[in-house]
């Protein structure tokens, strides 16, 4: 394999219904698409996105002879992808206010063993932004709070104990240009004039670095 077949193996691609329409099945199959990501908009129920799953792994396995990553952003709370018959669990912001990091961890099995049931194997959270300021309009309660301990803490046994009790690969997720600074109203993008070095001490992954909560036993 290439490095140009590599990459288009590790891409991630929308698919644009709740079922694989042709054009996105030649796709996959000319340029050996190994990722899809799924949105709101590709679930209806659990059984339906069950089957889903079930027909993306099958295609992709015949196009490209292994297993595919299939992708969701399923935090929990205002950030859910689940359908209506499907637990969604708090979100990280709530979690936190119970002051028992087992809360995470419980969270964070429960939507693990709901996606690996379904066929989704990996999970794009949790968000370990520290919620720095309060005029954001982008991490508010999806963060676990402005402390970057305490987001390390609860943050960083969710998706280690995900993979471990139920085989759901995860990924916590950070952006410090997004969680600090306020918006440019004229484009829409994040802008920071704050220096690196005050971003990293605000960074909850330094925090859970110097911990090694990141990798509980």
């Amino acid at each position: 394999m290439d490095i140009r077949e590599k990459n288009r193996t590790a891409a991630g691609v929308r698919l644009p219904r709740t079922t694989i329409p042709a054009e996105f099945a030649a796709l996959v199959r000319e340029y050996k698409i190994g990722n899809v990501i799924l949105f709101r908009y590709n679930i209806e129920n659990l059984p339906q996105l069950a089957r889903l799953c079930a027909d993306i792994q099958e295609l992709i396995r015949g196009a490209t002879g292994r297993d595919a990553f299939i992708t969701i952003d399923q935090e929990g709370g205002m950030v859910t992808r689940l359908p209506w018959d499907a637990v969604n669990v708090p979100g990280s912001m709530a979690l936190a206010a119970t002051g028992k990091p087992e809360n995470a961890v419980l969270a964070a099995e429960i939507t693990a063993r709901q996606l690996r049931g379904v066929g989704v194997n990996f999970n794009l959270a949790p968000d370990l932004d520290v919620n720095s300021n309060p005029m954001n309009p982008v991490i508010g309660v999806r963060s676990f709070g402005d402390n970057p301990q305490s987001v390390a803490l609860f943050g960083t046994k969710r998706p280690w104990r995900a993979i471990k009790t139920a085989a759901c690969s995860a990924a916590a997720s950070i952006s410090p240009a997004t969680a600090t600074p306020p918006w440019i109203p004229t484009s829409g993008f994040p802008a920071s004039r704050k220096r690196w070095t005050s971003l990293k001490r605000a960074s909850s992954f330094r925090s859970a670095r110097r911990s090694r909560r990141a990798f509980p036993p």
